[in-house]
């Protein structure tokens, strides 16, 4: 994939991407303006749709150049349908950014996070993505129900990427702000499932 920006900073004029559209050499990308994928490499509709809104807000860099500093994150529902943890199925594509963007798309969710610290996020399938434990963390604090984030965790327990010890550390904060009460009932709770 790659962004129209991209293409005209390396020499790929809109009259050569026109024709390479018209040559069936590369497609749009549904749902993403400016956004184009070589119709040679199979698709992944799992991915794909993040990976282009990600390609999308970066306009005209590369993946090395914003591997170096991360300028958006996937987060939220984004992060664990990308990490393949639990059953939810995202509506709209969620990330962190360093700071505010005027791109309209009905589908992308940006939240500015100005420090976006390389200890929340880690690469999967080549896009930075929030942790598990910022993943749980974030959708308790927005309200998700605890059954689909017990989902979440559990997923990831049962692929020994989280243990209880971290998960009290995600959640701790929200203990700490009352936003729950009882912190070894939550971690039971999503470790465990309902009583």
């Amino acid at each position: 994939m790659f962004t129209a920006a991209q293409a005209r900073r390396f020499g790929v004029s809109r009259v050569d991407c026109a024709r390479l559209i018209a040559d069936e050499v590369v497609e749009p990308v549904v749902e993403t303006r400016r956004v184009y994928r070589l119709t040679a490499v199979p698709e992944n509709p799992d991915v794909d749709p993040i990976r282009a809104a990600w390609l999308h807000l970066g306009g005209a860099r590369t993946w090395q150049e914003r591997q170096q500093v991360a300028d958006a994150v996937v987060s939220h529902r984004s992060a664990a349908h990308i990490r393949q943890l639990g059953d939810i199925i995202p509506q709209v594509h969620e990330f962190y950014v360093r700071r505010r963007q005027q791109i309209t798309h009905e589908r992308l969710k940006m939240r500015v996070r100005i420090s976006l610290d390389h200890q929340q996020w880690s690469f999967k399938d080549g896009l930075p993505t929030s942790t598990i434990p910022v993943i749980i963390h974030d959708l308790l604090e927005e309200g998700e129900p605890i059954s689909v984030v017990a989902q979440i965790a559990q997923d990831a327990v049962i692929q020994g990427l989280l243990d209880e010890t971290q998960l009290t550390n995600a959640i701790r904060p929200l203990v700490v702000s009352k936003k729950f009460d009882n912190i070894h009932a939550l971690v039971s709770q999503l470790m465990q499932g309902p009583p």
